[in-house]
């Protein structure tokens, strides 16, 4: 009964980040065509207008910013509960493996050590991305990143 319990947390944590990333990704894209379809306008009027500003780029960054939080945060209580698809666990991913006892006891010997190096690593890389977002670094980037891609494709 209790494993039953365990495996309908899973999922439920599984579904509701795989809802978050793609609400995620949805507004984001939304977003983005809608900048590029104000400033399609001002173009319009003005030939020069610049469509992505990074007072532009900020303010759909900051709409956007409840639903990442959201997602980030059940990311990181999912690593802490361990959930992960326990058909291919990451140490075994590329490999064959014929016998399932020989999983079981991989999975026995797991160290203890592994879940709190992989939450230290998600604690400094997160760290880092809030650092860079303070120093002025996303904005920038960002704005650097629109400009080549829609002079790439030969929108800008």
């Amino acid at each position: 009964m209790e494993n039953n319990k365990k495996g309908s947390r899973d999922t439920v944590i599984k579904i509701l980040q795989l809802v978050l990333c793609v609400a995620y990704v949805v507004f984001m894209s939304i977003q983005a065509i809608s900048i590029y379809v104000a400033g399609a306008e001002a173009r319009a009027i003005d030939p020069r207008a610049q469509i992505f500003t990074p007072e532009i780029v900020a303010d759909a960054l900051l709409k956007g910013l409840p639903l990442l939080i959201a997602a980030i945060a059940v990311t990181i209580i999912a690593a802490i509960l361990g959930v992960r698809n326990k058909e291919k666990p990451f140490a075994e991913a590329g490999r064959v493996v014929s016998d399932p006892g020989v999983m079981e006891s991989r999975e026995k010997n797991r160290s203890k050590a592994v879940p709190i190096v992989r939450c230290t690593v998600l604690v400094i890389a997160v760290a880092f991305i809030i650092l860079g977002i303070f120093n002025g670094g996303a904005d920038s980037m960002l704005t650097k990143a629109i400009t080549i891609c829609t002079e790439c494709i030969g929108l800008g």
